[in-house]
């Protein structure tokens, strides 16, 4: 295994250039091959076949933390922010600078998963890694660009498929720091203590014989640990699928408590990330033009919006100054269809019934989700001392449907007071209809 032991322990953040401040905040881009930077940091580490993507990354600071002198920089709190399925680092860029107005004192690391945004081979990122593509192998490489960057983050924060992912990061990294403990996956539940900064909050959760070098917080934004029914990409048009896939959701959700969440339930059902795939998959490419692209996925179905948002992922498919206007992706289909099938099918509860000590993980479900949050599943985060907390007037997409009322919901953790009244209404990112 890819030595992730130092990813999360240590106490320090990488300094770096700045490029043009945006209000209230600092930007960094960069791109880092994880793979070779953990080997150089860590020698001793063992040698395995393991594949780590390449990975392109924006490090976001606060005002303070950007004039700070550089030795007391590398202290500053970070955060780490991952995007979805079909998503980038771009699609949460505006909340991860909201959060650094309302937390000055922190830095956001940004990064585009393997297979997507600039980190995809097709966008100039190297050669692709080897499969599988998944959950597990998206957080490891991940976990090799925080050690290779000398990034130790104090929060974990995943949207929808970035909610899994980040979930594996604390498994993959409590396994690692606990290699000869074997019950660390194992289930049982009773009431412990913990806190994120030591100040005594109380936390139910699971007594374990594993921890963590230092208190982690983990937030996962609208999806669920387990096995998640909601799509299907093996290649079965829409009419041949079966209903208790997407028809049968209905009788499981609460329903919204506004017209603006059921509008917007409605719309993610119609632009489901699944059936999106594999439309993609079944349009031929390079593509002559974005107009193709727009009239094929309206006409299967999808919403305008989501269809103009996928014509922004297209590239010139010839080398720059050919005279040729055809089209390709920007992202890699075939490995994203594998990294969904394995969203779906991945199983992170074995962390949660037995968390490491040091681990308090969050879950935020939009009121107008698509997932089964009125199931079984809510009442058994929150027997297990997880709290799910609920996020009014917002769909899935939860930190461009209402970022304030997100960040208030998380302004415990970040250790400070948001005052609404001054915080300006950021910019809505592009949004993908992702997982």
């Amino acid at each position: 295994m890819t030595d992730v032991a130092g990813a999360l322990g240590g106490a320090s953040a990488a300094a770096s250039s700045y490029a043009q401040p945006r209000a209230g905040s600092a930007t960094t881009t960069a791109g880092a091959t994880a793979a070779a930077a953990a080997a150089a940091a860590a020698p001793s580490a063992p040698k395995t076949d393991e594949n780590i993507a390449t990975l392109s990354f924006e490090l976001v600071q606060g005002n303070i933390v950007r004039f700070l002198p550089e030795s007391q920089r590398r202290a500053a709190p970070t955060a780490v922010l991952v995007h979805g399925i079909l998503g980038s680092r771009r699609n949460l860029a505006s909340f991860a600078h909201t959060l650094v107005e309302a937390f000055p004192s922190w830095q956001v690391l940004l990064v585009d998963l393997r297979c997507h945004g600039e980190s995809a081979a097709s966008s100039g990122g190297g050669t692709p890694p080897d499969g599988p593509h998944s959950v597990a192998t998206a957080a490891r490489d991940v976990l090799g660009l925080l050690r290779s960057e000398r990034l130790f983050p104090h929060m974990l924060i995943g949207h929808s498929f970035g909610g899994k992912v980040v979930m594996s990061m604390a498994q993959q990294f409590a396994e690692a720091c606990n290699p000869n403990d074997s019950s660390s996956s194992s289930s049982s539940s009773v009431s412990s203590q913990s806190s994120m900064d030591g100040g005594g909050d109380n936390i139910a959760t699971t007594t374990t014989t594993t921890s963590l070098p230092r208190p982690v917080q983990v937030w996962v934004l609208d999806t669920l640990p387990g096995e998640v029914r909601q799509g299907d990409i093996s290649g079965s048009p829409r009419a041949q699928r079966p209903a208790s896939r997407l028809d049968d959701l209905e009788q499981l959700l609460e329903p919204p408590q506004s017209p603006e969440a059921a509008a917007l339930l409605q719309q993610q059902r119609r632009d489901h990330p699944a059936d999106l795939i594999q439309a993609l998959r079944l349009l031929p490419t390079p593509v002559p033009s974005r107009n193709a692209v727009l009239e094929h996925l309206t006409r299967a179905g999808f919403s305008a919006p989501v269809a103009r948002w996928m014509t922004t992922n297209l590239r010139p498919a010839a080398p720059g100054g050919s005279a040729s206007r055809e089209l390709a992706w920007t992202f890699d289909v075939e490995g994203l269809a594998d990294m969904y099938r394995s969203y779906e099918a991945a199983d992170l509860w074995p962390l949660l019934e037995r968390p490491p000590q040091g681990l308090r993980v969050d879950f935020v479900r939009a009121e107008g989700s698509t997932f089964r949050w009125a199931g079984p599943d809510r009442g058994r985060l929150e027997a297990l001392g997880h709290r799910v907390h609920v996020l009014r007037n917002s769909g899935h997409w939860v930190h461009a449907d209402n970022p304030m009322g997100l960040v208030e919901l998380m302004s415990e953790t970040f250790r400070a007071t948001v005052d609404l009244r001054v915080r300006r209404s950021p910019a809505p990112s592009p949004q993908p209809p992702s997982n």
